[in-house]
């Protein structure tokens, strides 16, 4: 993931400051080794708990869970520019009003004299996966901020430009660099391509019960909560709101207790209010650490006492409990296949690398070196 990627997968995940954190495993072998089964294990892992164990996750930034939602990725800028030739002469005074006339009209975004094209943001949205595009869509703070990040990106190499920096010796030698490395992977890629047939069945089958044991979906909790907001930096309306809270529980406890109903009444959660607080089932990785411990501790049916948060306080009542299960083939497939597929590559780029150095004769001035690398 580059700069540019990690800075928008930040911003994104501005409401999921909780997703699960799963370490992944190198492995080498054209086949379904138990080494590469591990990888397997750490791709698919990922994928199930953010996308088997989560397909019911619908909540708002003051819900209890912070759910995972989108990545950025970003294509290298292109200034759009252009010269409108005409068979008449016109004065640089009409060609000055006819070019910012068609730059008005094909511009999204302008900082200054800095614009972002109407071809520069659909690059960027071809590059986005589901997730991010869908993120942009619904949040118009997501979209400000993802504006905001370009143009100030343009802004910044455009006053660099400005300068000479890019004239600069260090960075013509960086950007050389950039350029070789830019073409060494396209090519590298192109010549390690995996067939499509592969992985087999038999092999995905075979690499899933190597790795089995570790393709744990974790226990799901089904809640509801009644959720009261609380200004911060406000004792006194904390304390007024604390008092509420534990009222609620009083009536949630109570025998015959409607909890949906008293959610309906008193949350102040927006998405879930209308389905009596039902915000689904989640794993406690997707909780946030304040709610993570008491829902743990919670028997089916029971309600918690009031979790006090940085938002304010969550009375949770636990509904159900999927419990531990292995994810089936069917599940994991195609995080399989894809994990299968990105090690065979590997193995064929370096197979590839390998090659290239036994083609030709082989020369190398230890000596030289050694005295090279040894120099202070």
């Amino acid at each position: 993931m580059n700069r540019r990627q990690t800075e928008a997968q930040e911003m994104l995940d501005l409401e999921n400051k909780h997703c699960p954190i799963y370490q992944k495993e190198g492995g080498k072998g054209r086949r379904p080794s138990r080494k590469v089964a591990m990888t397997v294990v750490a791709a698919a892992v990922c994928v199930i708990v953010a996308g088997v164990a989560l397909t019911q996750k619908k909540h708002s930034p003051s819900a209890v869970a912070a759910v995972g939602s989108a990545a950025s990725a970003t294509v290298g800028d292109q200034t759009a520019s252009s010269v409108n030739a005409d068979a008449s002469p016109i004065s640089s005074a009409q060609a000055a009003d006819k070019t910012a006339a068609t730059g008005a009209a094909a511009s999204v975004a302008s900082l200054g004299t800095v614009t972002i094209s109407r071809q520069e943001v659909e690059q960027w949205l071809a590059a986005l996966p589901p997730e991010g595009r869908a993120a942009l869509q619904d949040k118009p703070e997501v979209r400000e901020q993802w504006m905001r990040e370009h143009l100030a990106e343009k802004a910044l190499a455009a006053e660099a430009r400005s300068k000479n920096w890019d004239r600069r010796p260090e960075v013509i030698s960086a950007e050389r660099e950039a350029d070789q490395q830019i073409l060494l992977r396209s090519y590298l890629d192109a010549v390690s391509q995996v067939p499509q047939t592969y992985p087999s069945a038999e092999e995905i089958s075979a690499a899933y019960e190597q790795a089995k044991g570790k393709l744990q979906v974790p226990p799901r909790y089904h809640l509801r909560q009644i959720y009261l907001a609380a200004p911060s930096g406000d004792a006194a309306a904390v304390a007024s709101v604390r008092k509420q809270a534990a009222a609620l529980v009083v009536k949630a406890r109570a025998g015959g207790a409607d909890f949906a109903e008293l959610a309906r009444q008193f949350s102040q959660d927006a998405q879930s209010v209308a389905k009596g607080g039902d915000i689904g089932e989640l794993p406690l990785q997707q909780l946030t650490p304040e709610v993570r411990g008491s829902v743990a501790a919670l028997g089916k049916g029971d309600v918690s006492d009031p979790i006090e948060s940085a938002e304010g306080f969550h009375i949770i009542k636990l509904e159900d409990v999927q419990p531990a299960r292995t994810a089936t083939l069917e599940e994991v497939t195609p995080q399989l296949r894809a994990a299968l597929r990105q090690q065979r590559q590997r193995q064929q780029a370096q197979d590839y690398l390998a090659h290239l150095t036994t083609v030709s004769p082989l020369n190398i001035d230890d000596a030289a070196l050694t005295n090279m690398v040894t120099q202070p």
